[in-house]
């Protein structure tokens, strides 16, 4: 027998007859993995009201948690990267990760002879819901059902101070070119967790949108750009047409808020269309931006309308940021001032030997009674040979009265309405 075999023997029988025993190991301290909290997401129906009460993205209780929705047809992917250098971010645990998706409800058949009190009424609600969804969805294509996108819960746990950033892209099928979807920034310190990206006030749901428009209005600043924010019942015929006069602010953001519906493709009776613009300066210049709300086939008979005038204010780094300024009613060619070029320039129109555009005819209507004819000349005239100024700023208020909307008298010759040149966008339901 070989001799370490020999002591390692003698060994355990010395350890045996004393009565000592054997060195045990000491078992690895088990983390407990983070439940998540309650306000988390658990199936589609929690998913489509968390669309809907706070957005793409959400941040309480130390927790991150952001849905991303995957159309058929991408492939998506998500980078975590550290602010500062652009490094891979590891310092976060993720807590769950679930795809939710809409299933049509199924035809649950004839209730059992035998069933018990609790299973017919759970067959009824699915009697029920399954009759619903043939009255309202019931002729949609197997296609339309494939092509409903799934979100993607994602809850994830920062667990080191910093500054971090989530990039989401995404890739076509058959191709290798990655499409940006999203990037939010994040900040962790050891008191908070926040989002500091535009996201952190701009609104991306309806819940965060009517609360935006009720403190903040339809025009507003916020990080140095003009926000335009404003609702419309499309289900009447009613539109949203903008327009500017000026080149001084350049398109950020132009999108379409809805309501997520629990059954998708299927709007609510009455159900308004949120409009949500951004609109960067580009240079000192001063910019009057108009928006009728109403239908688009008589915007000069619309029942409400607004303007507002911004200019940049340059900062130290050469940006520019947006400012408010009183609109000078009658200021037909923008320039800030009230003179007989506006008075020229009025003349031509009521001639017919030019159009004005929106915002030319939102501040048409010198006189202030709700139509547009000479007498708002012959007050423009008056004004312009007295050098008098008659400001007045929208903000806070309507231009034209909601029951008493503006028109146009003897546009020209022949009573044809004057067409509203240079609209930048018409946003119509979809």
């Amino acid at each position: 027998m070989p001799n370490y075999l020999r002591k390692n023997i003698a060994m355990l029988c010395a350890l045996a007859l004393t009565g000592t025993s054997l060195p045990a190991f000491r078992a690895a301290a088990l983390t407990p993995v983070p439940v998540p909290p309650d306000w988390v997401p658990a199936d589609y129906e929690s998913t489509v009201e968390f669309l809907n009460n706070h957005g793409a993205t959400y941040v309480a209780d130390g927790y991150i948690c952001y849905i991303i929705t995957e159309q058929q047809g991408y492939s998506y992917f998500q980078k975590v990267l550290d602010a500062e250098d652009g490094s891979r971010y590891k310092d976060f645990t993720v807590i769950t990760e679930e795809g939710y998706r809409f299933e049509a409800p199924e035809d649950p058949g004839e209730l059992p002879e035998d069933a018990s009190r609790e299973e017919a009424k759970a067959y009824y609600k699915k009697l029920e819901e399954y009759e619903r969804f043939q009255r309202m969805a019931g002729d949609l294509s197997e296609e339309a059902f494939e092509a409903l996108p799934t979100y993607r819960v994602i809850t994830m746990l920062p667990t080191r101070a910093g500054t971090f950033t989530i990039n989401i892209d995404c890739i076509p099928n058959g191709t290798h070119e990655p499409l940006p979807v999203a990037e939010y920034r994040f900040e962790m310190s050891s008191e908070s967790l926040e989002q500091i990206d535009r996201l952190r006030w701009m609104p991306d749901c309806v819940t965060e949108f009517d609360a935006y428009v009720e403190e903040h209005g339809m025009f507003s600043v916020q990080d140095g750009l003009m926000v335009f924010a404003a609702e419309y019942n499309a289900s009447t015929g009613e539109t949203l047409l903008t327009g500017e006069n000026g080149s001084g602010l350049y398109p950020v953001v132009n999108t379409q808020i809805s309501r997520v519906m629990p059954m998708p493709m299927i709007m609510v009776s009455g159900e308004s269309s949120r409009v949500l613009q951004l609109y960067r300066p580009e240079s000192e210049e001063l910019t009057h931006f108009g928006v009728y709300r109403g239908r688009d086939w008589a915007p000069q008979e619309s029942s409400f309308a607004e303007v507002a005038a911004i200019r940049g204010v340059k900062m130290r780094d050469g940006s520019y940021h947006a400012e408010f300024v009183p609109r000078l009613i009658g200021d037909f060619n923008a320039d800030g001032a009230l003179d007989m070029r506006d008075f020229v320039l009025f003349n031509r129109f009521l001639t017919a030997d030019t159009n004005f555009n929106l915002v030319q005819m939102l501040v048409a209507d010198v006189s202030e009674d709700y139509h547009v004819n000479a007498i708002d000349m012959t007050v423009l005239k008056e004004l312009a040979l007295s050098d008098g100024r008659k400001d007045f700023t929208p903000i806070d208020g309507d231009l034209i009265d909601k029951d008493d909307p503006i028109r146009i008298d003897d546009p020209t010759p022949n009573d044809d309405p004057i067409p509203i040149t240079d609209p930048i966008v018409v946003v119509t339901d979809k």
